[in-house]
C-alpha cells in the first residue's frame, strides 16, 4: 500500500445490511467506521491535494460495474500507488474528546487522535468475533488504524496485512480492466471463455524461420510448411529449429511426400510430426480452414480455449487472392481492453499481432509502433480462415486436404 490519508466517518447503516459502515447506527457500541467518505492525499504519484469520494469506494467494492471508471482509477491510485497511507476515524460531529472522557466512555485513556484508531480496532475485532462479514478492505483499514495508533504488528498480522493489500490491489486491477473491456471481450466472457489479462501462459516457444532464407526456388511459397512445422515444434515443447534444421526438415518433408517441392502441403499431420508433435490439422469443417466471417464469436472462443490449452492456431490470410499467406498464433494479450493474438510470421512483413475484433494484422513500423499491415496491392492483410490442431487420438478421419501456400 502507499502514502496518503483515508478519512472514514460514521454511517447510519451497517455493511452487513447493505449499508456503508460496520456497527450499530447512532451509538458507539459498534464500529463507527464509515467508508462512504474517503480522502486520499498522496505525496508522490497519485492524487494531489484532497480528493473526496462520496460512496465511490463502497460502490466500487460492492457494485464494481456501476462505478464510474474515473472514480475507480482515482480511488485505487490513492489506495495502491501512494506510499504512507494512514487512516483517521471521526465521530459524527468530529468533536475532540479529552483523555478523561475517553477513559470513562470508551475505556481507552489516550488522546483523541489515537482514540479514533482504537475505536476502529475494537469494533472491527468485535465484528470479527461475532462472525460478521469482514471484507479484505475492512481488514486493510483495521491494520492501517493499528499502525497509525503506534501498535506493533506480529509477524502473523504483517503477513495478513500484506495478503489483504494484494487482494485489494488485484480486485482493483480486475475491476478497472473489466470496465475497459471491449464489447467482444464482454460477449466472450458471457460465454464463459477464460480470458487472462496477461495471455494464456501456455509457454509455447517459437522463433519463426524466414522463408526467404530457405535457399529454394520456391521460398515465396513456404509459409504453410514453415508455419505448420513451427506449430509442431511448439507443441512438442522443444527449442525452435534453426534455419539449417528447417532446411533439412524441408528435404525430409518433400521426400516423405508431405509437401511438394514448390510448397504445396499435402499432409499437415506429417509436417506437424516432423516438428515433433503427434497432432492433426483435420480436414473436417469444424477444424480445418474455417471461415471467420459471420463466425467471429465462435472462432475467437475456440482460439482462446485452444491457446489456454497450449495449442497453437494456423491463420489463413487473404485466402482466395494473390496475397494469400499463412502464419500461426501461439498466444494472446489484452491491450486497452481488446484482445490481440500474437503472430509468428515467416514472411517479410514480420507481422506481430492480429486483432480479435477485426482480424486485421499488425506489424511494427520503423518507429517501433504498431501499424496495420497493407500489402503491395493496397489490400489490408487480415485473416479470412482459421485452422485448429487436434490431438491425434481425437482425430476421426485422416486429413486429405491439399492446401497450396502462397507468399
Amino acid at each position: 500500500m502507499g502514502e496518503g490519508t483515508i478519512i472514514v466517518r460514521d454511517a447510519s447503516t451497517g455493511l452487513s445490511t447493505g449499508g456503508t459502515s460496520i456497527g450499530l447506527p447512532d451509538t458507539y457500541d459498534g464500529l463507527k467506521r464509515d467508508v462512504t467518505l474517503a480522502q486520499y492525499n498522496t505525496k508522490e504519484g497519485g492524487l494531489s491535494g484532497g480528493f473526496t469520494v462520496d460512496d465511490n469506494l463502497v460502490q466500487l467494492i460492492r457494485h464494481p460495474i456501476e462505478t464510474p471508471v474515473d472514480s475507480v482509477l482515482q480511488i485505487y491510485q490513492g489506495l495502491i500507488d501512494a506510499k504512507d497511507t494512514t487512516v483517521l476515524i471521526y465521530n459524527e460531529a468530529g468533536e475532540v474528546i479529552e483523555n478523561t472522557g475517553n477513559w470513562i466512555e470508551f475505556d481507552h485513556y489516550v488522546s483523541d487522535d489515537k482514540l479514533k484508531y482504537y475505536q476502529t480496532m475494537d469494533e472491527y475485532e468485535a465484528l470479527k468475533a461475532s462472525g460478521g462479514e469482514v471484507t479484505p478492505l475492512d481488514t486493510l483499514i483495521y491494520y492501517k488504524s493499528k499502525v497509525a495508533a503506534g501498535e506493533e504488528l506480529t509477524q502473523e498480522e504483517i503477513d495478513e496485512y500484506a495478503k489483504v493489500s494484494v487482494i485489494v490491489k488485484n480486485e482493483a486491477n480486475k475491476q478497472i480492466e473489466a470496465m475497459n473491456d471491449s464489447e467482444l471481450v464482454k460477449k466472450l466472457k458471457e460465454k464463459g471463455i477464460d480470458i487472462k489479462c496477461d495471455g494464456s501462459g501456455n509457454a509455447l516457444i517459437t522463433n519463426p524461420i524466414n522463408q526467404h532464407s530457405m535457399g529454394t526456388k520456391y521460398d515465396n511459397y513456404l509459409c504453410a510448411f514453415l508455419s505448420t512445422l513451427g506449430m509442431g515444434r511448439a507443441l512438442a515443447g522443444e527449442t525452435p529449429f534453426t534455419l539449417e534444421e528447417a532446411k533439412e526438415k524441408y528435404k525430409e518433408a518433400v521426400k516423405a511426400g508431405y509437401i511438394d517441392e514448390n510448397g504445396s502441403v499435402w499432409d499437415y499431420d506429417g509436417v506437424l510430426k516432423l516438428g515433433g508433435a503427434d497432432y492433426a490439422l483435420s480436414s473436417e469443417p469444424n477444424n480445418f480452414n474455417r471461415p471467420v466471417s459471420d463466425h467471429e464469436i465462435d472462432i475467437n472462443s475456440r482460439m482462446i480455449n485452444d491457446l489456454n490449452n497450449g495449442q497453437p492456431v494456423l491463420i489463413h490470410l487473404n485466402s482466395g487472392t494473390d496475397d494469400k499467406h499463412k502464419e500461426y498464433v501461439t498466444d494472446y494479450t489484452k491491450i486497452d481492453g481488446k484482445i490481440y493474438y500474437k503472430l509468428n510470421d515467416s514472411g517479410n512483413c514480420k507481422d506481430v499481432y492480429m486483432s480479435a475484433d477485426t482480424f486485421e494484422v499488425y506489424h511494427k513500423n520503423d518507429d517501433d509502433e504498431l501499424e496495420v499491415t497493407k500489402l503491395k496491392s493496397g489490400a489490408v492483410r487480415k485473416a479470412t480462415n482459421v485452422s485448429f490442431v487436434t490431438p491425434k487420438e481425437d482425430k476421426t478421419s485422416k486429413s486429405k486436404t491439399k492446401e497450396t501456400a502462397s507468399k
